[in-house]
């Protein structure tokens, strides 16, 4: 039986992945993302629409996804700076949870992140 990790890698379609990799606060303390270091890399996930579970976190009312990436791909809500975000269909997104779980049918592990769309087309990823 497939793993979730072969079906992302098999079936999944590209988006791309932005990480902080050294975050930069001007004097005021405020995050100075133009002057931080980031990556920038196009993975595979599988795109689905979240839960009625999951839309409840949602407290910003911002349209949603769910994606499910391999598990070696380190995904953050929590980094210095900003979360993570994701290009997913030409669209910003960023990362409100991350978290690895079992497959509701084969219970093998699988990495799942949960997107908010970011709210103005200025935070688009560059």
């Amino acid at each position: 039986m497939p793993t979730p990790d072969s079906l992302v890698a098999s079936r999944g379609e590209d988006v791309v992945h932005s990480v902080i990799t050294a975050a930069v606060y001007d004097a005021a303390g405020a995050f100075d993302e133009s002057a931080s270091s980031k990556t920038t890399t196009t993975i595979k996930a599988i795109v689905s629409l979240p839960s009625s579970k999951e839309l409840f976190i949602n407290i910003q009312s911002q349209p949603m996804l769910r994606l499910t990436v391999q598990s070696t791909v380190e995904v953050s809500a929590q980094r210095p700076g900003r979360p993570d975000r994701f290009t997913v269909r030409g669209e910003p997104y960023e990362v409100i949870e991350v978290r690895v779980d079992r497959h509701p049918f084969v219970s093998t592990r699988k990495t799942t992140v949960i997107l908010t769309r970011v709210a103005t087309p200025s935070q688009a990823l560059t």
